[in-house]
C-alpha cells in the first residue's frame, strides 16, 4: 500500500495531490491521512522533485473544492441525505448533534479551528452546510484555513526531510520516519487545539446536550 501510493504522488505529482486531498475530504474510504499526504509531498520538495508553491496550490486546491462541495449538497440536501442514513458517513447523529452545538455557540471560532483540526475538518464543511451557516464567513474561513493547513504539513515534511535517514530511520526502518513526523504533527496540532475548542476532550461531549 505504501509502496503504491509513493510511486502514484512521485509518478502524478500535483495531479495525485490534488485528487487524494479531494476524495478523502468528501469522505472517500483511505488509509492513509491527508496529513500524511502533504508531510510526504513536502518530503518530496526538500528532494527536487516537486515544487514547493505547486504542491502548495494543489493540496488547497483539492481541500477548497471538496469543502466548498460539502457545503453546497449539504446546505441543499443535507436533511434528504441524512434522512436514509449513508454508509459513508462514520459518525453518529449523536456526535453530529454535538458538533451543531458548538457552531451554534461559537460560530466562525469553532469553524475556523474545526477546519484546522485533523479527523473532524469534512464534519465542520458538512455540518455548516447543514445548519445554513452564511456562506460569506464559511468562505472567509475556507480561505483562510485551507493555505494555513496544507503550509503547517507540507513545509514540515520540507524542513524535516533532510533529517529523516540520518536520525528517525535509525530508530524506525521502514517509512518509520514519515509516520514518526505524520504522528508527531497531529499531535501537537490536537494538543494546541483541544485548549481553544472543548469538543476535542470526549468528557465534555455529553454536557453540551441539554
Amino acid at each position: 500500500m505504501q509502496q503504491a501510493f509513493t510511486s502514484n504522488i512521485i509518478e502524478y505529482g500535483y495531479y495525485a495531490i490534488f485528487l487524494l486531498v479531494f476524495l478523502q475530504e468528501v469522505g472517500f474510504p483511505s488509509p492513509i491521512p491527508n496529513e500524511f499526504i502533504l508531510i510526504f509531498s513536502g518530503y518530496l520538495c526538500s528532494l527536487g522533485t516537486l515544487f514547493l508553491p505547486f504542491n502548495v496550490l494543489a493540496a488547497v486546491g483539492g481541500d477548497l473544492v471538496a469543502g466548498f462541495m460539502l457545503y453546497v449538497i449539504f446546505r441543499y440536501f443535507g436533511n434528504l441525505i441524512l434522512q436514509r442514513k449513508p454508509k459513508w458517513i462514520p459518525i453518529s447523529q449523536t456526535k453530529l448533534d454535538n458538533i451543531s452545538q458548538h457552531i451554534k455557540k461559537k460560530g466562525v471560532w469553532f469553524v475556523f479551528v474545526g477546519r484546522l483540526t485533523p479527523f473532524i475538518r469534512g464534519y465542520v464543511a458538512v455540518l455548516s452546510g447543514l445548519m445554513q451557516f452564511p456562506f460569506k464567513k464559511y468562505g472567509f474561513v475556507m480561505w483562510f484555513t485551507s493555505p494555513l493547513w496544507a503550509v503547517f504539513y507540507i513545509c514540515g515534511g520540507y524542513y524535516l526531510g533532510p533529517y529523516w535517514d540520518s536520525t528517525l530511520t535509525t530508530f524506525f526502518p521502514e517509512h518509520g520516519a514519515i509516520i514518526t513526523i505524520c504522528c508527531s504533527a497531529l499531535l501537537i496540532m490536537v494538543l494546541f487545539l483541544r485548549k481553544h475548542i472543548s469538543f476535542l476532550n470526549p468528557f465534555k461531549i455529553k454536557t453540551i446536550q441539554s
